[in-house]
């Protein structure tokens, strides 16, 4: 009897050891653990190959696997799939009809008979750059909504990153990131209370992080010059209108030398000339400094460059309809500054009126490099105002271009001047 019990002893420890060796094998759930996916080889512009590992219990049987894949997270059996048969614990396959340089995320899968689906950890792998040709033969456009509700409020601006942006500008600053400036426009004005000419910044050109405002409130010369000129004009002088009247556009802002930077921005002002059946109130352009784009309060203020220019004296009625007739002759917004080769600093704007036109600086001061006289002379447009150097329609004073932007390729010896037409 003892002889007995001993072998009873001895195979319910076999027993008790032979259950811990499968619980380590950690089937899961399902009786089905698969480990992480690899890549085996190199990938090409359009394909990849993979593999995994599969353990998987003797009595388990599957209807499926494979590998799910999709340029989102977390891909499912309802994602692009390929389907593969698990060989001696290994599955394999081969994902084709890939995009050139783009970021995969791929899981392996294995369906159970009359269960759920077993998902592996998540791999990420990259297909080749490939050609520019086949980037661009493979590109799709998004599917998603293209809007941004969800994060649009002012409290959600830390995921802004490139939502609420409008008419930006952008510089390689000194300390390698790239620093961007806006049109205070926001879906639901969200901007409205907080600043003007908002600035973000980037180390690769998708990433941007919020900074805030680089203006904090209508610059004090505004209004001054507002009714300096209404007064030369015989024209009352406006009240301070509230803030929110005024409209901020279009900045530009440009790398001067090591240590300085420049800002021209448009402010455009409400209301009328003199009442009803008279054009609209004039804009002006501004100019800020700053020597450290880091320090997003360092923008110092440096006033008034140019507003509206007019040939047509104190006529400034309107007559119904004869938008081609318009008061102005230059319009003070959307400004584009350059440094040419030579040294010589220009500033390029206007908008819808005449055409768009070239205003030499003083380099040092970033001021307009000759003065300015009244900007409602007769019979001609005051010539240091600048020159016209594009027009739709020659004569049209009411024509839709705007945003004019200029760049100099040294290669070509040419500028390259841009512009917005119509809704566009």
């Amino acid at each position: 009897m003892k002889q007995y019990k001993c072998l009873i002893t001895l195979f319910a420890a076999a027993l008790f050891m032979g259950a811990c060796s499968d619980d380590d094998n950690d089937y899961g759930t399902e009786g089905v653990a698969i480990a992480t996916p690899a890549i085996t080889g190199e990938t090409s512009t359009s394909s990849a190959s993979l593999s995994v590992a599969v353990n998987m219990r003797d009595d388990v049987r599957y209807s499926g696997a494979g590998f799910c894949y999709s340029l989102q997270s977390s891909p499912t059996i309802h994602s692009a799939t390929v389907k593969a048969l698990i060989s001696n614990g290994t599955l394999s396959a081969t994902l084709t009809d890939l995009a050139p340089k783009r970021t995969y995320y791929a899981r392996a899968f294995v369906c159970i008979y009359q269960g759920d689906v077993v998902y592996s950890p998540e791999f990420m792998f990259s297909t080749a750059d490939g050609t520019l040709d086949e980037q661009l033969a493979a590109y799709q456009a998004p599917i998603y909504p293209d809007n941004y509700i969800a994060i649009a409020d002012w409290n959600m601006r830390g995921q802004w990153n490139l939502a609420n942006v409008h008419d930006p500008t952008v510089v390689l600053g000194e300390d390698g990131y790239y620093y961007m400036y806006q049109t205070d426009a926001s879906y639901g004005n969200a901007h409205g209370g907080h600043g003007h000419f908002h600035a973000r910044r980037s180390k690769n050109l998708i990433d941007w992080e919020y900074l805030g405002r680089t203006m904090k409130e209508l610059p004090g010369w505004v209004v001054p010059k507002l009714n300096e000129i209404r007064q030369g004009m015989g024209l009352q002088p406006v009240a301070t209108a509230a803030e929110i009247s005024y409209g901020f556009w279009a900045p530009c802002v440009r790398k001067v030398r090591n240590g300085l930077y420049r800002m021209y921005y448009s402010i455009t002002c409400p209301g009328l000339l003199n009442g009803e059946g008279t054009w609209s109130e004039r804009a002006f352009i501004g100019m800020m400094e700053n020597t450290n784009l880091s320090n997003n309060d360092g923008w110092v203020d440096k006033g008034y460059i140019v507003t509206n220019a007019s040939d047509k004296g104190l006529e400034f009625n309107v007559t119904a309809g004869d938008w081609a007739n318009c008061y102005y002759k230059w319009n003070a917004i959307d400004p584009s500054y350059i440094i040419t080769p030579e040294g010589a600093h220009w500033l390029i704007y206007g908008s819808w009126h005449s055409g768009i036109v070239a205003m030499e600086l003083n380099g040092i001061t970033g001021m307009p490099k000759q003065n300015l006289s009244i900007p409602w002379a007769e019979g001609n447009a005051p010539a240091e105002y600048g020159q016209l150097i594009a027009t739709r329609q020659a004569g049209n004073r009411w024509q839709a271009s705007e945003g004019p932007e200029i760049i100099y390729n040294p290669q070509t010896e040419y500028y390259y001047l841009f512009m917005a037409y119509d809704a566009l």
